[in-house]
């Protein structure tokens, strides 16, 4: 049978990941025998900390493991609206701004769902995570890309913002930290973005499972700034900081007239989250033990971060954005007369080394490689000398053709 005959038109222009496909060859190339770098996922290659799991063991024999209500565990609801309130300034009731997801990309696909219509557009500020130009396909909607410039770090340019509205244009979808730049928007920026939604009556689809991994300066909120409030959709998750992306747990956070809209996405598609796991987190997620463990992490990508730029700029071909967040760093391969797509294809087929064509993100990227810091010291050295061992034979090969 022809799969295509039968496939929901939504589905066209929907594109399976390039970090999936890329992870799943150097997994390939592994299990072969070959040593490889594995830097193309987001992956913390951290332990869960010790008191979130001792909680989760617990909680199980207590026999934790029953349907929560909808919007998930209410102490998890009250323990997240404190951490906000604390990381952000900004205040949400648990009992009817917080829902709890399997994960951030649940929150991603719900928060996108309750809101996009067919034919609506979703301004993204790109580059910017697979999940959302995709996300707004499946809903029927067109994502609009606006381009930030990789050479000034990717500020917002508010022209070009102001530009790309329509009056089908319905939210903009902003991700802060970038995946995959690693780079803070400055409040400066915000406002660009906050200047514009207020002025087209916008709500803005804000990303943060990254918020609490910064190395340079602070990262604001959106929701933080006058007005924003009211029409900001923010996500969050435990993932990035607390290293648990395998435990599926992420939450939206958003005005209280949203919680309806959003519950009743929720409901239908994955009904209530895991019962021990939130109660476990409720218990340790502010505790000062878990959160040390999450500072030691912090600390622990943050000296990845200073290692990956030192060894890149020991390899005259590459330059790179300087990462301020999260655990990326873009690199541009321009300098080696390949683009991104040709350079990651061979460095992963010739150098074992896997990293992500940051074409794949949208913007002005073609030229640029996603590389994840995420991976352990030994890994980031062993691989890094590879890739340069590799580009300098193939510039002492292409000086004796």
């Amino acid at each position: 049978m022809n799969p295509e005959a039968y496939a929901a038109k939504r589905l066209k222009g929907v594109e399976m990941s390039a970090i999936r496909l890329i992870s799943d060859r150097a997994r390939a190339l592994r299990a072969q025998g070959h040593e490889v770098a594995l830097f193309s996922m987001g992956e913390p290659d951290f332990d869960t900390p010790a008191p979130i799991k001792e909680a989760a063991k617990r909680k199980i024999d207590e026999n934790r493991t029953h349907y929560t209500s909808n919007r998930g565990a209410a102490p998890l609801r009250a323990a997240i609206a404190e951490r906000i309130l604390e990381d952000t300034g900004v205040r949400y009731d648990p009992e009817n701004e917080i829902l709890l997801t399997c994960g951030g990309a649940e929150a991603i696909n719900n928060g996108l769902a309750a809101f996009l219509d067919a034919g609506d557009e979703a301004i993204v500020l790109a580059p910017a995570f697979v999940s959302y130009r995709n996300g707004i396909r499946l809903c029927g909607a067109v994502p609009v890309e606006v381009a930030l410039r990789p050479e000034a770090g990717f500020p917002v340019c508010e022209e070009d913002l102001e530009a790309a509205v329509t009056e089908r244009t319905k939210m903009i979808v902003l991700n802060n930290p970038s995946n995959p730049a690693g780079t803070v928007l400055s409040v400066r920026s915000l406002e660009a973005v906050r200047r514009v939604a207020m002025r087209h009556d916008l709500l803005v689809f804000s990303d943060e499972i990254y918020s609490r991994l910064v190395y340079e300066g602070t990262c604001a909120s959106i929701a933080s700034l006058p007005g924003m409030r009211e029409r900001t959709l923010m996500v969050n998750g435990f993932s990035k900081t607390y290293a648990m992306t395998g435990w599926r747990v992420g939450y939206l956070a958003y005005p209280a007239w949203m919680d309806g809209l959003l519950l009743r996405v929720h409901q239908y598609s994955t009904t209530t989250g895991v019962t021990f796991l939130q109660e476990a987190l409720a218990e340790s997620m502010n505790r000062p033990d878990t959160l040390a463990a999450a500072e030691r992490m912090r600390a622990a990508f943050d000296a990845r971060r200073r290692l990956a730029m030192a060894l890149l700029d020991e390899i005259p071909a590459l330059r790179y954005v300087r990462p301020q967040g999260a655990f990326y760093i873009l690199i541009d391969v321009r300098g080696t007369g390949m683009d991104g797509g040709q350079f990651a294809r061979r460095a992963l087929e010739e150098a074992h080394v896997a990293l992500v064509p940051a074409a794949s993100f949208g913007g002005d990227c073609a030229g640029f490689v996603r590389m994840s810091y995420a991976a352990g010291e030994e890994e980031i050295r062993a691989g890094l000398a590879r890739l340069r061992d590799w580009l300098d034979a193939k510039r002492r090969d292409s000086h004796v053709g």
